[in-house]
C-alpha cells in the first residue's frame, strides 16, 4: 500500500507528526531525502533513517549497494511502515528505487 500526504506549506505540524511515526521498534521508519535528482540522497537519508553511519569506512557509498543493504536491515528490523517525506518531490528514478525496495523487504508498505 502507498499513501501519500500532500502538504504543499510544509506546516511544521504536519512534519511534527510524520516525524513522531518513526520508531524503528515499532516497524516504522521515517525518511527525508534532500532535493535534488537522482537516487544517492534517498538511499542515504534511508540509511540514516535506519541509524546508520555513513561515514564509516566499511559503509557503502554506491546507491544500489546501500539499497541492498537498506533493505537488508529493514527486513531485519521487521519494518513495515516507510514514510518518505516529501515524496512528491521526488524523481520518477527515486520513486522506481522505492518501489523495488517494497518488493524486496516481506510485510513493507510505502507511505
Amino acid at each position: 500500500m502507498v499513501q501519500l500526504v500532500f502538504d504543499p506549506e510544509d506546516s511544521r505540524d504536519c512534519m511534527r507528526r510524520l516525524a513522531a511515526l518513526h520508531s524503528l521498534g515499532g516497524g516504522c521508519v521515517v525518511c527525508r531525502p534532500p532535493p535534488g535528482p537522482g537516487t544517492r540522497g534517498v538511499t542515504a537519508a534511508l540509511l540514516r533513517a535506519l541509524g546508520k553511519q555513513l561515514r564509516r569506512r566499511e559503509t557503502p557509498h554506491d546507491p544500489r549497494r546501500q539499497l541492498h543493504y537498506a533493505a537488508i536491515w529493514l527486513a531485519a528490523d521487521q519494518v513495515t511502515d516507510l514514510v518518505v517525506i516529501r515524496a512528491d518531490r521526488l524523481t520518477p528514478a527515486a520513486w522506481s528505487m522505492l518501489l523495488a525496495l517494497t518488493r524486496r523487504v516481506p510485510y513493507l508498505t510505502l507511505s
